[in-house]
C-alpha cells in the first residue's frame, strides 16, 4: 500500500505472474534467462515488492519485449 501527494492510498499492480503465465515459463526459469535473483523475481511475481530495483524491471522488459506499461498497472483508490 502506497499513499499519494494527497494522502490517498493507491496501488501499483504488478503484472508479472499474467505475463509469464501467457508465455508458459516459470519463474525460475525466467530468472536464469534474465540473470536476476529468483527472489527478487518471485516477490515482484507475487506482488510483494516495496521497492523494484531500476535493472530488473528492464531486464524484464527486454526478455518479454514489452513495456513499463505492460508490466505494472496503477490503481487509484
Amino acid at each position: 500500500m502506497n499513499l499519494n501527494l494527497k494522502g490517498e492510498t493507491t496501488m501499483i499492480k504488478s503484472n508479472l505472474k499474467e505475463l509469464l503465465h501467457s508465455r508458459d515459463i516459470s519463474i525460475r526459469e525466467f530468472s536464469r534467462r534474465i540473470g536476476y535473483r529468483y527472489e527478487s523475481v518471485r516477490q515482484l511475481y507475487q506482488g510483494n515488492n516495496d521497492r523494484i530495483p531500476v535493472p530488473l524491471v528492464e531486464r524484464i522488459c527486454k526478455e518479454l519485449n514489452c513495456d513499463v506499461g505492460d508490466l505494472f498497472t496503477y490503481i487509484p483508490s
